[in-house]
């Protein structure tokens, strides 16, 4: 597949340009949903610790609020364990023990969380209002591993898309 943004080939990936960040996504402009997934990529890579925005995780999200429209809501994230980056046969830089997903319409926090349990993983990123989660697995898989449990996930209804958690440094 060619990014239509940057001009380079990948595979398809659940349509998300591992390289600049490009998704297609309905209802929300792609620009908007690029650079927050790009922020979840690069943050996650070059910080350390726990979770830095925002306060810990409650049980339950309140799927009745609404959001302003130039507001994204809540947004946490966890960065990327140096020791859990992978490299795939191609060159291409991964967190080993991730998947991040896109929530279908109507899906909300319980119905990933339980997804996610039923994969042996937990919820340490989300993106209130475009309904991107990050999931952290159990354990570390092969880049091959990944992309399988991604095409698995993809076929959940309550999932729109679901991408291997892509690396890139920028200087």
């Amino acid at each position: 597949m060619k990014c239509k943004k940057c001009g380079r080939t990948f595979l398809d990936y659940g349509k998300c340009c591992p390289y600049c960040g490009t998704i297609p996504k309905k209802g929300i402009a792609k620009k908007t949903v690029a650079m927050i997934c790009a922020a979840f990529i690069e943050v996650g890579a070059i910080t350390t610790g726990g979770l830095v925005i925002g306060k810990k995780f409650g049980n339950k999200k309140d799927s009745t609020k609404s959001i302003a429209e130039d507001e994204p809501g809540e947004i946490y994230y966890s960065p990327i364990d140096e020791a859990h980056i992978g490299k795939s046969s191609d060159g291409v830089l991964f967190a080993d023990n991730e998947i991040l997903l896109t929530a279908n319409e109507g899906a909300g926090w319980s119905d990933i969380e339980s997804l996610a349990e039923s994969y042996s993983a937990e919820i340490v990123g989300y993106i209130e209002k475009t309904g991107d989660y990050q999931l952290k697995l159990d354990r570390v898989y092969g880049y091959d591993e990944l992309d399988a449990l991604r095409g698995e996930l993809c076929g959940n209804e309550d999932v729109y898309r679901a991408d291997v958690n892509f690396i890139s440094y920028r200087g």
